[in-house]
């Protein structure tokens, strides 16, 4: 993964989805990534939640985290959709 921080300007900036899982038809996770002071800030937003929140300094660090998030949502029934339903990558 290649994330580029933007030069910090004291405000932060939405950089995109690390991944995004459904549960059934209307639960839809997510793993934001913004800019953030001291690097990147990655969130878990479910149904735009915020339920977790999580400041990387590294590549590394966000992938590492957004791999343990969605660990831990598999187990819970969570997958992408796919043509046929929700699947596990």
């Amino acid at each position: 993964m290649s994330v580029q921080r933007p030069f910090w300007t004291g405000e932060s900036v939405y950089l995109g989805d690390v991944f995004r899982l459904t549960k059934g038809r209307s639960k839809f996770a997510r793993a934001a990534l913004s800019s953030q002071k001291f690097g990147w800030e990655l969130k878990l937003l479910i149904n735009d939640d915020v339920r977790q929140t999580q400041v990387c300094r590294s590549h590394e660090d966000i992938e590492a985290t957004a791999d343990r998030w969605k660990a831990a949502l598999y187990q819970e029934g969570w997958g992408v959709k796919g043509r046929r339903g929700d699947t596990e990558p």
